[in-house]
């Protein structure tokens, strides 16, 4: 199972993800996994920042979408997040493979590539729109390092054991389908590779 990194005031869910990922059904058929997935899942009421789909007694989250990016880049989020601690804190190796998670307007994507620079971050989103933003930025700072993944809601579109980090900040709650997200990025994580996952 992947290790984890915690950090000061940051809150580490790595048992979340890592239960979230047992259990899996022997059986692959599409009939099976839709049954699996049918009994995983709940529906609950839904309440304003939720989208009453139950899953592991929590309900999940709307999906943040591209129109709010500029918050994610907002002036304080250094110092009310200490996102700088974060970086520091990540085991990087100048040729680390790193795949950031709902990856956003690039946040983390840009100052992680600067720290791998024979290595690569794997910025993973569910919106076109937001990997435009990384794609613009790219052309601005000429960072060439990230490679832009447009993941599906159930698919971290990750290749198998391609990398060595991932990274999940404030995203996992949006994550629709959780386990098979999960699943995905174990199967992309490397022998000894490491989720850091950060709500």
């Amino acid at each position: 199972m992947p290790r984890t990194v915690s950090f000061v005031d940051f809150l580490v869910l790595c048992a979340l993800l890592s239960a979230s990922i047992t259990g899996c059904s022997a059986d692959s058929s599409p009939a099976a996994a839709e049954s699996d997935t049918q009994s995983r899942y709940t529906q609950g009421a839904v309440n304003y920042d939720g989208i009453g789909k139950i899953y592991m007694g929590r309900e999940i989250s709307h999906v943040m979408g591209h129109r709010g990016a500029a918050w994610l880049e907002r002036s304080d989020r250094v110092a009310s997040e200490r996102t700088d601690l974060l970086i520091d804190l990540l085991p990087l190796k100048p040729n680390s493979v790193v795949a950031d998670i709902g990856a956003g307007t690039g946040y983390f994507a840009f100052p992680i590539a600067e720290r791998v620079p024979q290595g690569r971050v794997l910025a993973v989103d569910i919106q076109q729109e937001m990997l435009d933003i990384i794609s613009d930025r790219q052309r601005e700072s000429g960072v060439e390092n990230i490679e832009r993944l447009l993941s599906t809601e159930q698919d971290p579109a990750l290749p198998v054991s391609s990398v060595d980090l991932v990274l999940i900040v404030d995203a996992y709650h949006e994550f629709s389908f959780p386990y098979e997200m999960g699943k995905g990025i174990q199967a992309a994580l490397r022998p000894g590779g490491i989720l850091a996952l950060v709500e």
